[in-house]
């Protein structure tokens, strides 16, 4: 890599470890090397400090403050102070331009998805037990083994990770021009993609397919990058994928050659079958949407109350701790969304990292909309708001 964040090879060299480090959640503890970083940058500044935008990150540090104050001092307390860092360490980039911030991308993806196939080997390797049957010995149910702990973490926590990555794909496919480098991210991805399926994962699954139709129609009409060749390639492809599809159901459905039966006894199928949208996310919502107003202030009466998480990061927030964190963090989300509105309408930047751009937005945004972060991967909104940060930083360096 170039250097990204210093002059100085080394001190470069040594972010970059320390963002992977963070990224594959080494120890299960990576948020923890978020304040070495930001120290090591500090120091390489000279003691000066800066931020893209001041009103940004005092809205961060307000919430990190609140979000303490008004939560049950647990373990997720902390998490809030995790993000003024993020941050700032996006905002002190040594290089803001699109490749600078694409490398960002991809490390944070590749260490992400690594954790993913990290638990994948574990889990494979680990004796036989009552609840791990099946060809794939992995188990057939929601819990599942991270390779830090040692111990059950939910298949939610770990697909999570895979997000970003899934989000690289259409950029990897289309636009990277080093070979070593979409290898390298292709076999991450397809390891990591089959643990998912295995786990019974759909929303990664599904989050392919939204992100390949999403950037081509971006592409298409927004960039208008897309040659004719590169438009009947793609739908080649989507015709070919299409009807590979409709062959499999076909000899699923009539059972040729024991096919219909070998994927009738997966996970991922069962899962399918309960349909594509949960009923009781939704449920969850409204109910939790009535009890807003009867518990302001936090410390999960509104999850205790109806019996589950709520499903949605913006209100698992609001019920963990309280309005006041609630609106901060929605302020930041807006800033945030416009921000990116912004970069992707930058036409002083290459349309092939705005669509990389767009992806990992769309697949980031997603996740939050339908997971109980909260109760999931902690580092998963510290990615997002590091990634929202490097954007910022493009769009400002980019203009000309």
């Amino acid at each position: 890599m170039s250097n990204i964040w210093s002059e100085n090879q080394y001190v470069n060299a040594i972010i970059n470890i320390l963002l992977f480090a963070m990224g594959i959640n080494v120890f299960h503890y990576g948020q923890l090397i978020l304040p070495v970083i930001c120290f090591i940058l500090f120091l390489d500044r000279k003691l000066k400090f800066y931020v893209n935008d001041a009103k940004v990150f005092v809205i961060l540090c307000l919430f990190a403050v609140s979000f303490y104050a008004f939560s049950n001092k647990d373990f997720y307390s902390v998490m809030g102070f995790c993000l003024p860092m993020a941050y700032y360490i996006g905002s002190n980039m040594n290089n803001h331009d699109a490749e600078s911030v694409k490398k960002v991308i991809y490390l944070l993806a590749l260490s992400m998805a690594c954790h993913v196939c990290l638990n994948f080997w574990y889990e494979y390797h680990m004796p036989y037990k009552d609840t791990i049957r099946g060809f794939s010995r992995i188990s057939q149910s929601s819990s599942h083994y991270d390779f830090w702990t040692k111990g059950s973490v939910s298949s939610t926590a770990t697909a999570i990770n895979m997000n970003l990555m899934i989000g690289c794909l259409y950029y990897l496919f289309r636009h990277e021009k080093k070979k070593i480098v979409t290898a390298v991210m292709f076999f991450v991805l397809f390891t990591g993609m089959a643990y998912c399926v295995m786990m019974g994962r759909r929303t990664p699954v599904l989050m392919i397919g939204a992100v390949i139709v999403l950037s081509f129609l971006f592409e298409c009409f927004i960039v208008r990058n897309m040659t004719e060749k590169a438009r009947k390639v793609f739908f080649f492809l989507a015709g070919s994928g299409l009807i590979l599809l409709i062959i499999v159901l076909i000899l699923s459905y009539f059972d040729v050659m024991g096919i219909g039966s070998f994927l009738g006894n997966t996970y991922i199928v069962a899962k399918l079958k309960m349909g594509l949208v949960d009923r009781n996310r939704f449920d969850l919502f409204l109910a939790a949407l009535k009890l807003l107003p009867k518990y302001p202030w936090g410390g999960q009466k509104i999850s205790a109350e109806i019996g589950l998480w709520i499903h949605e990061f913006w209100l698992d927030i609001y019920d963990y701790a309280g309005i006041v964190s609630y609106l901060l963090i929605l302020s930041y989300s807006v800033i945030y969304l416009l921000k990116m509105i912004k970069a992707l309408g930058n036409r002083n930047c290459d349309g092939g990292i705005r669509t990389l751009l767009l992806c990992v937005f769309f697949c980031i945004a997603a996740e939050l909309f339908i997971e109980p972060v909260m109760t999931g991967e902690s580092l998963f909104a510290i990615v997002a708001v590091i990634f929202g940060a490097v954007c910022e930083g493009m769009l400002i360096h980019e203009k000309q």
